[in-house]
């Protein structure tokens, strides 16, 4: 049966909803969702409210695990998240940071990525990139990003169609898959995705799942936990979507978690 768009709700709403049921596993992606997407992911950054938010969020040892799942490379997300009480998730669930820990360590006992192969296509993306304006090339921890966001159109697409075509044996090997993001193409290792990140997550730290994302990467964690708890996508465009609910921006996401603080404090 083909999705549908999720149904709108109110960042108060989606409080009352995710705090009904306790504890609550909150998982939270990174890009578009608790900061807006940039022209470059370098500018992508927190601001002081937003740690603060985070940082009170984690600490609550009551009724409330906080984590971060990103795509982000590990090195990253850390610098950029620099809250030791944050459970972090790096590279789209190749590795973690769990709850007390000072180092990430791996998620997924098969997750890791080939290196030789991951090396392959980092100088694919490299090479490509270097012959035209505007792209950005991210190796990390299980995959190769090419971000082509500050390109032309005409050079993105010529260097996408180059990056797939060289790519096609690793992808047509079945240890690799591509994602597709907004304005980057994603090579990951295969058994690395969000929605078995999501799951291992929930099992090792039980709670009640709430899960919010903005992405085609976020969708296989809106399958997971379908039956689970509360799915939320972060668009102002209405648009199919394995998620059962909607927020309309980052802004909305951070009155929401502002909203649930304030919910855990009530009880």
């Amino acid at each position: 049966m083909p999705a549908s768009p999720p149904a709108p709700v109110s960042p108060a709403g989606l409080a009352v909803l995710a705090a009904a049921v306790r504890p609550v596993l909150l998982m939270l992606d990174y890009d578009g969702t608790l900061v807006p997407i940039a022209p470059a992911p370098q500018e992508a950054r927190p601001d002081r409210e937003l740690l603060e938010l985070l940082e009170m969020l984690s600490s609550r040892r009551a009724g409330l695990i906080t984590a971060v799942v990103s795509g982000r490379g590990s090195a990253e997300l850390a610098a950029l998240l620099p809250l030791p009480r944050l459970v972090l998730v790096a590279g789209h669930g190749a590795c973690w940071r769990p709850p007390g820990g000072s180092s990430f360590v791996p998620l997924m006992e098969d997750g890791a990525a080939g290196e030789r192969e991951k090396a392959t296509l980092a100088a694919l993306a490299r090479a490509l990139a270097a012959a035209e304006t505007g792209l950005l090339v991210e190796e990390k921890d299980a995959s190769v990003a090419l971000h082509y966001r500050l390109a032309d159109p005409a050079a993105a697409q010529r260097v996408r169609r180059a990056f797939l075509e060289g790519a096609r044996p690793l992808l047509r090997s079945g240890r690799w898959r591509l994602l597709r993001g907004k304005k980057v193409l994603e090579i990951t290792a295969a058994a690395v995705d969000k929605g078995r990140a999501v799951a291992l997550l929930l099992a090792r730290l039980g709670g009640r799942p709430v899960y919010l994302g903005d992405d085609t990467t976020d969708e296989d964690a809106f399958k997971a936990l379908k039956e689970a708890g509360l799915t939320v996508l972060v668009s102002r465009r209405r648009r199919p979507s394995a998620a059962r609910f909607q927020l309309a921006s980052v802004e909305q996401v951070r009155r929401f978690l502002f909203a649930l603080a304030r919910r855990l404090d009530q009880n």
